[in-house]
């Protein structure tokens, strides 16, 4: 069991499964946040999840360091597994780069700010985004990525949202799960992300019929 940290945002069957799971849930609203009310109850915002599985942390940004407009808002929504950390290192929360470098992870420099909502981590060393760049980074780094379409997925206020914004690497009842806020199979590369996953003997949850939507990631610390 661990803490998840999600937005309010999440269908209401994936926090339902969460509880049952019995996972402690740490709903983000956003109050008091100077982010874009648009995404103000993102958690990758203010927390960066560093490691998967059994070495999950989450990291916390110092109050009132997150403040739109971007890059701002942008300076922990970094992807960190067990061996890569990956971000816009321009922007980085200089000390979040220090965690990651304290921590030995492999510093993957891209142009994307973003980085969490638009990459989601399957393993410490694989890859799912739509982001040719990071995808190209990754790759030259030695990772395994699996690049897909942009888009077919929400997010409130603008036109698509991001995989890694759906997404997340949870391990619950001791399975490692890639968990989706919604109903991936509607996704048209849904089946080439299905083999990618269970490739790697990684469990999958979603949740038939509800909308697939980017709510700031979901991120877990079982520290």
């Amino acid at each position: 069991m661990g803490t998840v940290y999600i937005s309010e945002l999440a269908c209401k069957p994936l926090l339902k499964w969460l509880d049952e799971s019995g996972e402690q849930v740490k709903l983000i609203d956003g109050e008091g946040f100077m982010a874009d009310p648009k995404i103000r109850t993102h958690a990758d915002l203010y927390y960066c999840q560093t490691g998967l599985a059994e070495n999950a942390g989450v990291w916390e940004a110092a109050p009132g360091s997150i403040r739109a407009p971007y890059p701002g808002d942008a300076v922990c929504n970094a992807v960190a597994t067990g061996h890569f950390f990956v971000h816009n290192t321009k922007i980085t929360s200089p000390q979040l780069l220090n965690k990651a470098r304290e921590l030995g992870l492999t510093v993957v420099h891209v142009a994307q700010g973003y980085s969490r909502c638009s990459c989601l981590p399957v393993d410490d060393r694989s890859f799912i985004t739509a982001d040719r760049g990071m995808a190209r980074a990754l790759e030259n780094a030695g990772a395994q990525v699996l690049v897909i379409s942009r888009g077919s997925v929400a997010l409130r206020g603008y036109d698509y949202g991001f995989i890694g914004g759906c997404a997340g690497n949870v391990t619950v009842a001791g399975r490692q799960t890639i968990v989706f806020n919604g109903d991936i199979t509607g996704h048209p590369d849904w089946e080439a992300m299905k083999a990618f996953i269970s490739c790697r003997n990684i469990d999958i949850k979603y949740f038939e019929g509800e909308r697939l939507e980017d709510i700031g990631s979901i991120l877990q610390s079982v520290k």
